[in-house]
């Protein structure tokens, strides 16, 4: 049975984001956890640099390594973004070691029945932290715990079907913050966006 919680909170501001640590402290989170948003895309770096402060702070003899401006860790949960033979856009893993071979540096991280991927430093890395993403990256992953932020200004984005598919992604159990007012309006609206394609008119062309 998957546990509910709800967190009221109306002090958000789009421009900041929340700050995670401000309603759940490093011993309340467990190592997996994630974080799911229908906010715009462009925040989800800073929410994962965040979350990852918190359950997976940089600690002594945990090694770290540099790929571009990302900064990962040994125990880092992260996204891959691209299509590949092993693993698919959006498979989530965990940093398992960091290493250094023939003269340069590697990373492993476990993509469970996927199998382990090596990255070397002088790469480019198709990864991003994968503790923070968008309900429509999620799917097709699992966490214990996945933590939703709901409110009025998400608009559009608040309907039924975004808010199942949140919260159904958690094994262990699912926080809510935000609006009663927003978590009503996604729980009433059901009504799915119209989406305009010419896929009928192509399919009577053949």
């Amino acid at each position: 049975m998957i546990h509910c919680k709800f967190v009221e909170r109306t002090d958000y501001n789009p421009a900041n984001g929340y700050t995670v640590a401000s309603y759940r402290t490093e011993e309340e989170l467990p190592q997996e956890v994630s974080r799911q948003n229908t906010d715009y895309p462009g925040r989800f770096t800073v929410y994962g640099i965040e979350l990852r402060e918190v359950v997976n702070p940089k600690r002594r003899g945990r090694t770290e390594i540099k790929n571009g401006k990302k900064l990962f860790r040994v125990g880092d949960i992260v996204m891959h973004t691209k299509n590949v033979d092993e693993v698919s856009s959006g498979d989530l893993g965990e940093v398992s070691g960091i290493y250094r071979k023939d003269s340069k540096m590697v990373m492993e991280v476990g993509f469970g029945d996927d199998g382990v991927v090596k990255f070397s430093e002088e790469d480019y890395w198709p990864l991003t932290h994968g503790y923070a993403m968008s309900v429509h990256k999620s799917q097709g992953n699992e966490c214990p715990i996945v933590i939703i932020p709901l409110l009025g200004c998400f608009r559009r984005m608040l309907q039924r079907n975004i808010l199942y598919t949140g919260i159904t992604r958690a094994t262990k159990q699912v926080i809510l913050v935000g609006s009663k007012q927003a978590v009503a309006k996604a729980i009433w609206n059901n009504r799915m966006a119209k989406r305009n394609t010419n896929f009928a008119p192509r399919l009577r062309q053949v």
